[in-house]
């Protein structure tokens, strides 16, 4: 598990993959866009068998980093099934949201994005555009945005975004601007754990700081 998560965060997705049984139902990981940077103080912690039998294991793991880019190091308690291939140990499941893990929460949604920006007279953006591009569909409650310490969070009505929904993240035309080449990145909070599901680097300095809420565009 240790390797497999190490890999995953130094962006070695063929290294990442090759820890996955072959009949694991878990997303393979896909290799990251240019603009993408690891997060920052990534460690494996306290790597643990819960059980073991001659050919299925359950280990717990907890990785720490500071996966928001917010500058706060996060901990993830992650639960997983192991089986044999060929004698080697490998990742079978994602059992985090068992009950044998005390409740645990909702799984990170699997989600593919598309980003653009929205730029006025001037070149300077007055928002970033997320669209989901296929996937599971998500509860606009359980996500934000952050640029550095800043967060733009959900609308007050809770809104399905399923494949085609555009979210919204506006600049104020007061305020510090962003500057170039800053990210905003999306983030789904879970009761136990968060995920970043998407980065976007900024192409233009923006029109001013990051509005309060985003908002959610239907198809």
């Amino acid at each position: 598990m240790k390797a497999y998560w190490e890999a995953i965060f130094e962006f070695d997705a063929e290294e990442a993959n090759s820890y996955l049984h072959p009949d694991s139902d878990i997303e393979p990981v896909e290799e990251p866009s240019e603009d993408e940077d690891p997060p920052d103080d990534f460690s494996v912690n306290d790597v643990e068998v819960i059980e073991e039998s001659e050919n299925s294991a359950t280990v717990e793991i907890t990785i720490r980093g500071d996966f928001s880019g917010s500058g706060e190091i996060e901990s993830l308690d992650l639960r997983y099934s192991l089986r044999k291939d060929d004698g080697e140990w490998l990742v079978y499941e994602n059992v985090t949201e068992s009950d044998q893990f005390g409740g645990g929460g909702p799984s990170p949604p699997s989600s593919v994005w598309e980003t653009s920006e929205r730029t006025d007279d001037s070149g300077n953006t007055t928002a970033v555009i997320f669209e989901h591009d296929g996937g599971d569909t998500i509860q606009s409650d359980s996500i934000e945005f952050r640029v550095d310490n800043l967060i733009a969070r959900p609308p007050n009505d809770d809104q399905e975004i399923v494949t085609g929904t555009r979210l919204v993240v506006p600049f104020e035309q007061s305020g510090a601007s962003i500057d170039e080449s800053s990210e905003v990145t999306l983030i789904w909070q879970g009761s136990d754990s968060a995920q970043i599901l998407a980065t976007h680097t900024l192409g233009n300095a923006t029109t001013g700081t990051l509005g309060s809420n985003f908002t959610v565009e239907s198809r």
